[in-house]
């Protein structure tokens, strides 16, 4: 029988597909359905045999696997969101660990990436003309422009491949994706894994300005620890985070805080 956390953590991604905006692509239903199915139960409790368990849904057409990652990672938000304590860890170790293995793996790693101060001005500059005329979203969501020219550039450049390259430890591509990101002032990401196509994103903060406190953090879930890893990110540094294997989010803005930076795709070699 799969373990109740677990279980529950499944049924409740279900419910939040059915019931709101969250379905990305329509499989998502079917993929739970399938783990969710009275014969498909296991006896594993380890969290590492919980996350084969999950993996092999993906494996012989039983259930499209980026369908099966992205309805992991709803379960895996409400259960970081819900649990207290050390309640339901065992199965949320579980779903992280399965969504880093359909991701192609998990982590968020530093760049060794020195721009310098006029390109990040340049860039900076390109960001505000281009975000300035966007209005927010639902409840003051971060707000994203495709990429102009010289982001583009950036985008594909050899210096910034190399660096996320050696960043992740394998030889990577520009997916020629990439836009500006404004977080305004009391907005949040939610944990979140990045749609299909992103599998590792580069993050390159142009500006920040926090007002009171430390300002917003990169959460970023790990399945070894209990609470996420707050990663502090100044402005001119970059981080690239294994996109479609790791939940992540940020953390919310205070009211007078304000952020700018990039989301740059690339995908392994």
């Amino acid at each position: 029988m799969t373990p109740p956390d677990l279980c529950a953590a499944l049924i409740a991604a279900r419910d939040a597909l059915c019931s709101s905006r969250e379905l990305l692509r329509g499989d998502e239903l079917a993929a739970l359905d399938a783990v969710l199915a009275p014969r498909s139960g296991t006896r594993a409790r380890a969290p590492d045999r919980l996350a084969t368990w999950l993996v092999s849904f993906a494996g012989e057409g039983r259930t499209d696997p980026v369908a099966l990652a992205d309805a992991l990672a709803v379960a895996a938000r409400l259960l970081a969101a819900r649990r207290a304590g050390d309640t339901g860890h065992d199965a949320l170790a579980a779903l992280l660990l399965a969504i880093g293995e359909l991701g192609a793996g998990a982590g968020a790693h530093p760049v060794p990436l020195s721009l310098g101060a006029p390109v990040l001005a340049a860039l900076a500059a390109e960001a505000a003309g281009a975000t300035h005329r966007v209005r927010p979203g639902r409840d003051g969501e971060q707000l994203a422009v495709p990429a102009v020219p010289l982001l583009a550039r950036l985008a594909v450049s050899r210096q910034l491949t190399l660096a996320v390259g050696a960043a992740v430890g394998f030889p990577v591509v520009p997916t020629r994706m990439a836009s500006y990101l404004v977080d305004l002032p009391g907005s949040m990401v939610a944990p979140h894994i990045d749609r299909d196509g992103w599998p590792l994103t580069a993050h390159l903060v142009l500006a920040h300005e926090p007002g009171v406190g430390r300002g917003s953090p990169l959460l970023v879930f790990d399945a070894g620890r209990p609470r996420p890893r707050r990663v502090r990110i100044r402005v001119g540094q970059t981080v690239v985070i294994r996109a479609r294997g790791t939940l992540h989010g940020w953390g919310r803005l205070g009211g007078d805080e304000l952020r700018t930076m990039t989301a740059i795709g690339f995908a392994p070699l």
